[in-house]
């Protein structure tokens, strides 16, 4: 499994990984929502999926482009304010025709991204709909602007 994090081979319960990264963001100052890892240099192709990031008073929604993934396969986790996303695509059996071209990743990628302080990592919710990823990220409630009125 071809991994887009070149410094560790660790797994999601390797608290090595987490308390690695955390370390990384925090020297590198990466900004939330970079993912540091994407210009970093690995051995092979690296695919990434698509992705995009929007926020409003609410909170924050990441829209990540993964075709053809089961969301048996997709995992997501959230532990020192970094969010970790991974997923494996199996290839359906074609043995009886021969493949000319293939434009579609199949394998594994994996994305971390830095969180902002104000998100309420107990109130994150993900779906996948017709390949689309959408993890949406809540702020916490005292973090949100609050409409005063004017009496």
């Amino acid at each position: 499994m071809m991994m887009e994090f070149g410094h560790t081979n660790g797994g999601w319960n390797d608290s090595s990984w987490w308390d690695a990264s955390a370390e990384f963001f925090k020297k590198k100052r990466v900004e939330p929502f970079e993912d540091p890892y994407v210009h970093q240099k690995t051995e092979g192709s690296v695919w990434r999926p698509k992705t995009d990031v929007y926020e409003d008073d609410l909170g924050y929604t990441i829209v990540m482009e993964i075709p053809g993934f089961e969301k048996e396969l997709v995992k997501i986790m959230i532990r020192n304010q970094v969010l970790k996303v991974s997923g494996q695509r199996i290839e359906e059996a074609h043995e009886d025709m021969a493949i000319h071209q293939r434009e579609s990743h199949l394998g594994a990628f994996e994305r971390a991204f830095q969180l902002p302080d104000d998100v309420d990592e107990r109130k994150v919710k993900a779906e996948l709909e017709d390949g689309i990823l959408t993890i949406r990220l809540p702020k916490r409630d005292n973090r949100r602007p609050r409409k005063i009125e004017v009496r």
